[in-house]
């Protein structure tokens, strides 16, 4: 089993003969894989479920648990950790606030009047947190999404745009169809 020098050291050391033995270095390899294994699994991402159930407190009054959970690749449930639960919490979140521009836009792509025309410009359906410090200004929601999106570093944008889309389809479609959308309309200047 490949070791750090300064375990190596340790492992090997006559005095730790007895405590090393091949089973529980064995067993600590076994252990190690299966943890590595469910790092890498990022089916989380895609698939997490709330289940709610009823438990008694200490004082016998009954008091509500959700439990999150997701199955790992091999079919095993697992709980999700709490930062599991924030991140998915947030991507639900920029699901919302993208889906909502895009209906705007499509409010007021052929009707210039149309009242959401002014719900895009002041960003009204948009719970946009906090102003830019450089100008004061409340943020726009492109650069909203975006510091939505950086509140989560452990979730490629690969990724994010896949919990988006439906599970058959592939997120470089959906820029390839932005960008021939962009190329079709006139250029403004």
């Amino acid at each position: 089993m490949p070791m750090c020098k300064e375990h190596g050291k340790v492992i090997d050391a006559p005095e730790n003969i007895a405590t090393y033995t091949v089973g529980r270095l064995q067993q600590m390899k076994r252990d190690h894989e299966l943890k590595m294994d469910r790092r890498a699994d990022r089916s989380w991402i895609s698939n997490g479920q709330a289940m709610i159930r009823f438990a008694p407190d200490e004082d016998g009054e009954m008091q509500q648990i959700t439990l999150n959970y997701w199955e790992d690749r091999h079919g095993n449930v697992q709980i999700m950790t709490p930062r599991q639960t924030e991140i998915n919490a947030l991507l639900l979140s920029l699901y919302m606030d993208i889906n909502a521009l895009c209906q705007l836009q499509e409010m007021t792509k052929n009707n210039p009047e149309a009242q959401g025309k002014n719900l895009l410009q002041s960003y009204a359906t948009m719970k946009v947190d906090g102003v830019n410090p450089a100008t004061g200004e409340p943020w726009t929601p492109v650069a909203h999404i975006l510091r939505k999106m950086a509140k989560m570093p452990e979730i490629t944008f690969g990724e994010f745009t896949k919990k988006l889309l439906s599970p058959e389809s592939n997120p470089t479609d959906l820029f390839v169809a932005m960008e021939k959308e962009l190329k079709s309309k006139p250029d403004p200047d």
